[in-house]
């Protein structure tokens, strides 16, 4: 559906030669490649919202908190094979996308550089897996199980640059994309498809998700390790 739309954006109103030029000062990419490449490292999000950030959720809704929270089985270890699973997931949806958007849409992916794009690719899903761990602690202390994601979602969607440049916002805009780890993936993924473009032109980048990923992966477990003590000490780990 976004991808039929930006489809018919790009031919009734963006395809227009003075709108080309205005937003080819913002991007390297046409509106088109623009919007299908931002759709399809979004479904990364999701999974990271809706399928890693509520695993603690049903395992409480399912009456299997307990028993897991009082194994010695390590959290980091259950949260990365929960990610792993997810991700790949993302992936194939992310490259039937890009599939679909080049053969059907038109999208002009011509010149990959798969080293950039595997780089781009792991350092989304090494940021989202510390946004997933955030969430999950988020759904466990208010018993949240979609506003949270649907916030979230909508947040990363209009402010990382998925549909629209980062430099187009307004100034507070900016300033919340810049604390997105989406914004710096989406740059480099969408610079994978540039010629000419390689690592170095992405160190900017590359530093702010190493820097943002870290915060998140830390937060997260400090946050998750907090709330599994909390609801033992007040023996609220039962849905009700």
């Amino acid at each position: 559906m976004t991808m039929a739309a930006a489809w018919i954006l790009y031919h009734s109103i963006f395809g227009s030669e003075r709108l080309k030029t205005t937003f080819s000062s913002y991007s390297s990419v046409d509106y088109l490649t623009f919007v299908i490449i931002g759709q399809a490292v979004f479904v990364y999000i999701y999974a990271t919202v809706f399928l890693v950030g509520r695993v603690f959720y049903w395992e409480r809704m399912g009456g299997t908190i307990e028993p897991l929270f009082l194994s010695p089985v390590s959290r980091r270890g259950y949260m990365l094979g929960q990610v792993c699973f997810a991700m790949f997931n993302a992936t194939i949806d992310f490259l039937v996308i890009l599939v679909a958007g080049t053969l059907v849409f038109g999208a002009r992916i011509y010149h990959l550089n798969i080293i950039l794009l595997t780089l781009g690719i792991a350092m989304t899903v090494i940021s989202l897996f510390g946004v997933g761990l955030v969430v999950n602690g988020i759904t466990l202390s208010l018993r949240d199980r979609t506003n949270t994601a649907n916030i979230l979602t909508s947040v990363f969607f209009i402010f990382s640059g998925a549909i629209a440049p980062v430099e187009m916002l307004p100034g507070w805009g900016r300033i919340i994309g810049q604390v997105i780890p989406l914004t710096y993936s989406l740059k480099i993924i969408r610079g994978s498809i540039v010629a000419g473009m390689s690592i170095t032109d992405f160190t900017g980048e590359l530093f702010s998700l190493i820097v943002i990923s870290t915060v998140l992966l830390v937060v997260g477990f400090m946050f998750l390790t907090r709330m599994e003590h909390s609801l033992k000490l007040k023996g609220e780990m039962t849905a009700f």
